[in-house]
C-alpha cells in the first residue's frame, strides 16, 4: 500500500479539504501510472492521468492545481494553446510557459547575486545564456505512424528541416514512434502549429479526446498510412527531465530496430520520389502542350 504515501504532499498541495475527495483508489492508480511524488502530479498531463483510469473530476482538480499554481487557469492554457491550430482537440501551455520562462529568470545567477540581468559574473557566461541552452520547459508532441512506409522518411526529413529535436524509433515498416522537442518561445509555438496542419495534410489524424475521425478509421481499415497523437493537445508544455536531456542532445535522432527496416524504408522512400518526379515532369509536359496548343 506504498501509494498511501501520496496523500501527505496531495494534502500539502490541495490543502486537507481537496485531498480527502481523493480515495485510496484514486492514490493507488496514480501510483500505478506512476506518480509517485507531488512533482510528477504538478507536471502530469490530462492524457497521462486519463492512462492512469484516474477518475475525472480528480484529474481536472489536479490540472486545475497546476493552473493556480502557475497563475493562471485551465481554460486559459487550452485558449493560449489553439493557437498550435491541432484541431478542435488543440491546446498548449503558452501561458504556463511564460511562467516557466519568468522562474528561470528569478532564480538565475545574476539575479540571485544581485547582478543585473545580461551582466556575466566573473567572466561566465550569464544566466540567460544558460537558459537558451538547457530550457526547462519545452514544447512537445509525441505520435505513432501506422502502415506508413512510404510516409515514414517524408515525415522525418520534413521535422529535421523545421528544426525538431527529440527521437524517432522506426519500430518495423509498419510502425514508427515520433517524439519532437521544440522550445517554448514564439518560433517554437509557431513551428509546432505549422507542422501540425502539414501533417494533417498528408496523413489522416487522431487527437486524442477529439471527435472520431472517419477518415482515420477508413485508413485502419485499409491498413492504410495514418498517426495518431499521443502527447495532450491541450498541453503540449513538459518539464519531463528524460525530454529535457533528450532536447540537450541535440539535433533530431532516427532509430531503426533493425538493418532490414532501414533499407525497407530507405527504398519505399526512393520509390516515392521517384513517383513524385514522374508526375511532376508530366504535368509540366501537359502544362507545355497546353501553351504550344493555345498559340
Amino acid at each position: 500500500m506504498a501509494w498511501v504515501g501520496l496523500r501527505v504532499p496531495l494534502e500539502k498541495w490541495l490543502g486537507p479539504t481537496g485531498a480527502s475527495r481523493f480515495t485510496d483508489e484514486d492514490l493507488r492508480r496514480l501510483w500505478e501510472g506512476g506518480y509517485e511524488t507531488l512533482e510528477d502530479l504538478q507536471i502530469a498531463s490530462q492524457a497521462g492521468l486519463e492512462r492512469a483510469r484516474l477518475r475525472p473530476a480528480r484529474a481536472d482538480q489536479i490540472i486545475h492545481a497546476q493552473g493556480a499554481a502557475a497563475g493562471t487557469t485551465r481554460a486559459g492554457d487550452a485558449g493560449a494553446a489553439a493557437d498550435l491550430g491541432m484541431g478542435s482537440a488543440a491546446g498548449a501551455g503558452a501561458a504556463a510557459s511564460q511562467g516557466a520562462e519568468t522562474a528561470v529568470g528569478a532564480g538565475s545567477l545574476p539575479a540571485a547575486t544581485g547582478v543585473a540581468a545580461g551582466q556575466s559574473l566573473g567572466g561566465a557566461a550569464d544566466a540567460g545564456y544558460f537558459a537558451d541552452l538547457f530550457p526547462s520547459a519545452l514544447y512537445c508532441m509525441t505520435f505513432t505512424l501506422y502502415d506508413g512506409v512510404d510516409v515514414a522518411m517524408r515525415l522525418v526529413s520534413h521535422a529535421k528541416a523545421n528544426g525538431f529535436r527529440g527521437e524517432v524509433g522506426h519500430v518495423s515498416t509498419s510502425r514508427s514512434d515520433f517524439t519532437f522537442l521544440l522550445k517554448t518561445d514564439d518560433v517554437g509555438k509557431q513551428t509546432l502549429k505549422g507542422f501540425a496542419s502539414w501533417l494533417a495534410t498528408q496523413v489522416p489524424v487522431r487527437v486524442p479526446c477529439a471527435e472520431a475521425s472517419t477518415a482515420f478509421a477508413k485508413a485502419a481499415e485499409a491498413d492504410a498510412a495514418r498517426v495518431e497523437v499521443t502527447s495532450d493537445p491541450f498541453n503540449p508544455l513538459t518539464r519531463d527531465r528524460e525530454l529535457l536531456d533528450m532536447y540537450n542532445q541535440g539535433p533530431l535522432t532516427v532509430v531503426y530496430a533493425t538493418t532490414e527496416v532501414r533499407e525497407a524504408l530507405e527504398k519505399a522512400n526512393n520509390t516515392e520520389a521517384e513517383q513524385r518526379e514522374r508526375l511532376s515532369k508530366s504535368s509540366l509536359g501537359d502544362s507545355r502542350a497546353s501553351s504550344s496548343h493555345a498559340e
